[in-house]
């Protein structure tokens, strides 16, 4: 992205990193100075406020603006038998008010406070917020990394792409959230059936976030969910009515588990008619990341294995959003460098959006 670009990054890391060191150094000095434990907690939150608002006006937090109708690819559960949903809408606009350029999209690296109050900057966990630029993403590129960017420039001027994740909410959705709205890019995420509180805030953070939430069945047992008709709908019904009391909306789009051409049913079109006809719509994909075979990948690696399978004119790439795929994650800034660089349209599945589906109704 040009080398005034990551200098700015460079600088920005280095004064966060300064402040962390300060934060340290004070609340070492505070400990010693004061033996009543009362004494050392009140003057170590104290410290934390102030170095937290410290953040905030020198690293300052950089607001995303967008003026997209989220639930306009959503049906609220009062409407789902009459399968009245709402058309797409509107464009999106994002403006990052603390940088010289619209383009220079940056996000503050604390932000992992709005989901963990109580998280200090020397203890933040995956699932505070997960990541902080300085570890893994908006770096300089290494040369192999570089190579990989530069390899696929220009492929995809004209084209349009759509990240979608599987299998979240998890440990690393917040972490892709923000490297998507570092970009300004926005995705589809088919989740699956989870009701702790940390999954909800997950939901949410998606559709706030201005992306796609669509369904990936509850359990994603396919003993379950392809065990009958009945199963398929008890259990899609289920999802729904989880995402809908985290977050108000019922999600239409919907990704069978193993995709529409899986093997674990005889008779996926029983399914697929069921959804046709009760107003969802579901999603394959046609460009693979591989991070689901249990091989042993590299961030490069699931970039060239997306890139290699993007060269039609609308691409879905699979990606996953688990636990176990931090590599993913940490592949996702390489990936959105290399297909921005290659000229590609990135967008979130809407009602816009062209069907690609392995198998369709008889």
């Amino acid at each position: 992205m040009g080398n005034t670009r990551n200098e700015k990054r460079r600088k920005r890391i280095e004064r966060i990193k300064k402040l962390v060191r300060t934060y340290r150094i004070t609340k070492r000095v505070i400990e010693l100075s004061f033996r009543r434990r009362s004494v050392k907690v009140a003057f170590s939150m104290i410290l934390t406020v102030i170095i937290f608002v410290a953040v905030a006006l020198n690293v300052g937090p950089v607001i995303i603006k967008s003026n997209v109708n989220s639930n306009s690819v959503y049906a609220h559960e009062s409407e789902k038998e009459s399968v009245a949903f709402d058309k797409v809408s509107g464009e999106t606009d994002f403006t990052d008010e603390n940088t010289e350029t619209e383009t220079d999209v940056t996000t503050d690296v604390l932000a992992e406070v709005e989901y963990n109050p109580t998280m200090l900057p020397n203890q933040v966990t995956t699932k505070a917020a997960v990541i902080t630029y300085s570890d893994v993403t908006h770096r300089i590129w290494s040369a192999a990394e570089q190579a990989v960017i530069d390899k696929y420039a220009g492929t995809g001027v004209g084209k349009t792409i759509y990240l979608t994740f599987d299998d979240g909410p998890s440990e690393n959705t917040a972490s892709i959230l923000e490297t998507l709205d570092y970009y300004g890019v926005k995705a589809t995420f088919f989740c699956v059936g989870r009701e702790d509180e940390f999954s909800a805030s997950m939901y949410r953070a998606i559709i706030d976030g201005g992306h796609t939430l669509g369904l990936h069945s509850y359990s994603h047992d396919y003993s379950i969910v392809y065990a009958s008709l009945d199963s398929f709908i008890d259990d899609l019904q289920k999802l729904g009515k989880v995402i809908y009391n985290a977050t108000g909306i019922w999600p239409k789009f919907y990704r069978f588990p193993g995709g529409s051409s899986n093997s674990k049913t005889d008779d996926i079109y029983q399914y697929i008619n069921y959804l046709n006809e009760n107003g969802y719509i579901y999603y394959d994909w046609n460009s693979s990341s591989e991070d689901a075979t249990g091989a042993t990948l590299t961030t490069i690696d699931i970039v060239n294995n997306v890139m290699k399978n993007a060269g039609g004119s609308i691409t879905v790439a699979l990606l996953h959003d688990a636990k176990a795929k931090t590599v993913t994650a940490q592949a996702l800034p390489l990936l959105i460098e290399t297909l921005l660089n290659a000229g590609y349209n990135i967008q979130p599945i809407t009602d816009d959006s062209p069907l690609v589906q392995h198998r369709t109704a008889e």
